[in-house]
């Protein structure tokens, strides 16, 4: 789609384009997701990532990888 519209458009257009449709996604996103799981009274917000990362290795490989990934 982006290479489709580069040369149709240009890039400023394009990316302006890319970026709408990405916003109305996220918006749509933000009213139909759910949380499946209730916050739990009384720990920090940042003890739950630290706790799913101890337990669940498939989640720590993600985290590898998303670190990797970035990292470039």
């Amino acid at each position: 789609m982006f290479s489709f519209l580069v040369d149709k458009l240009g890039f400023g257009s394009t990316l302006q384009i890319m970026a709408f449709i990405c916003l109305i996604l996220l918006f749509i996103a933000t009213f139909i997701l759910r949380s499946r799981k209730s916050r739990t009274v009384g720990r920090p917000d940042w003890f739950e990532p630290v706790r799913a990362a101890r337990e669940n290795a498939a989640y720590r490989w993600l985290l590898v990888g998303v670190f990797f990934g970035f990292w470039g």
